[in-house]
C-alpha cells in the first residue's frame, strides 16, 4: 500500500522526472536479464513465463515494491507493444494494471492513479448489454499482442475457468527517493519556487503557466516582461518530455502555446527567441508552409505541433496556457 501512496504523492507533486534512466537505477532486488528494461522514467519486467490470474499477477508485482503496469501515454503503450512483438516475439495478451472492480466503467490502475489515457479496441470497456453474457465479471485489462489495444477480462480464476496471463510489472528507479528536478538556486528568482518551475539538463529553467490563459502574443510578452522567452524545442527527447510533463505531472490535457511562430507573414517558420528551427514534430507537414501569419501549440496526447491564430478575436478564443524558458543563472550563484 505505501508503494502507491509513493506513486501518488510523486505524480501529485511533479516530483517524477521524465529523463530515460538506466539500469543501474533500477531497484538492486531486480534481476538483471532480457526481461528487465527501462523506457523513459520508470522499469519494467516482462514476466512471460509465468501465467496468473489479475490479482495474484499484482501481489508477484508487489514482491518487490512495484505494480502491474500503468500506461498513462500512448508512447509506453507503444514501446511496451513493440517490446512483446519485435523483442521478445511474445503471441498472447499480457495483463496490465487497469481495472473497473470498485465502481464499473470508472477505471484505475493499480497504483492508484485514475486512467486518463485510453486505448481500449472496439470493446469500450464497460460492461453493458444485458443478453452479452461474455461481458459478464470482465473488469480487469490486458494488451492485445496483436494490435497493442486493451480488451477487458475476467479477473480471477474460478471453479470452471482459468484465466491467467503473463504480465508486465512496473518499478520505480531508486533514483526517485533521492533527486528533486528543479535546480531552484540556478534559475532566475522571479519564478515562483513550486511544482510548476522545472530545470532540464541544457542549462534553461521552465515554468509551466497551464493555468494561465492568454493568446500567443500575449504569452509571448509575458515571458518576455520576466526576462524570457516561449519555450522553443529542438530534439524529440526533448518534446517528449515537455508533453510527458504536462500530460502526467500536470494533468494537463489541452494544447499550449509553444515559441513557434510565422508573425512576418512569409510562411517562413521560427522561435521566438531566435534559435533555429532544427527539429520540428507538426502534425501535418502541409500545416507549416500552407498557412501563414500563424502561431503553434503542443498538443500533449500526441506531442505534435498545430497552427493558431495569434491573436484572440470575438470570433476566435486562441487564449490557452504556455510554457516560458529562461537561461538558468549559474555564474550569480556559489557552487
Amino acid at each position: 500500500m505505501w508503494v502507491q501512496v509513493i506513486f501518488m504523492f510523486l505524480a501529485l507533486c511533479g516530483k517524477v522526472s521524465s529523463r530515460d534512466i538506466k539500469i543501474d537505477e533500477c531497484p538492486a532486488v531486480l534481476e538483471r536479464n532480457q526481461y528487465l528494461t527501462v523506457f523513459r522514467d520508470m522499469c519494467y519486467v516482462f514476466h512471460l513465463n509465468e501465467r496468473r490470474d489479475f490479482p495474484h499477477a499484482q501481489e508477484r508485482c508487489q514482491e518487490h515494491n512495484g505494480n502491474l503496469v500503468s500506461i498513462q501515454h500512448y508512447r509506453v503503450n507503444e514501446y511496451l507493444f513493440e517490446r512483446l512483438n519485435s523483442r521478445y516475439h511474445y503471441k498472447h495478451d499480457v495483463w496490465i494494471g487497469l481495472s473497473d472492480q470498485e465502481e464499473e466503467g470508472t477505471y484505475r490502475w493499480q497504483n492508484g492513479q485514475r486512467a486518463k489515457y485510453d486505448n481500449f479496441g472496439s470493446r469500450v470497456g464497460t460492461n453493458t448489454g444485458s443478453l452479452d453474457f461474455s461481458y459478464i465479471n470482465e473488469d480487469c485489462v490486458v494488451l492485445n499482442y496483436k494490435d497493442g489495444k486493451w480488451i477487458d477480462r475476467v479477473c480471477r480464476d474460478d471453479q470452471f475457468f482459468k484465466h491467467r496471463y503473463a504480465f508486465i510489472c512496473e518499478y520505480l528507479p531508486t533514483t526517485y527517493f533521492n533527486e528533486t528536478t528543479v535546480k531552484e538556486e540556478y534559475c532566475p528568482s522571479i519564478l515562483p519556487r513550486d511544482k510548476y518551475l522545472r530545470a532540464y539538463d541544457n542549462n534553461k529553467c521552465y515554468y509551466f503557466y497551464v493555468h494561465q490563459k492568454l493568446d500567443f502574443k500575449e504569452a509571448n510578452a509575458y515571458c518576455r516582461k520576466q526576462g524570457g522567452e516561449l519555450i522553443s524545442i529542438h530534439s524529440d527527447k526533448f518534446n517528449t518530455d515537455i508533453n510527458h510533463a504536462l500530460w502526467i505531472d500536470y494533468v494537463h490535457h489541452k494544447p499550449v502555446w509553444i515559441g513557434l511562430h510565422d508573425l512576418s507573414g512569409n510562411r517562413t517558420l521560427s522561435w521566438t527567441n531566435g534559435s533555429p528551427l532544427t527539429f520540428h514534430y507538426y502534425a501535418n507537414y502541409y500545416d507549416a508552409i500552407a498557412f501563414y501569419n500563424t502561431c503553434w501549440v503542443t498538443e500533449p496526447l500526441s506531442d505534435k505541433w498545430f497552427p493558431r491564430a495569434c491573436e484572440a478575436t470575438a470570433k476566435t478564443s486562441e487564449r490557452r496556457g504556455f510554457i516560458c524558458e529562461y537561461h538558468q543563472q549559474r555564474n550569480n550563484t556559489k557552487m
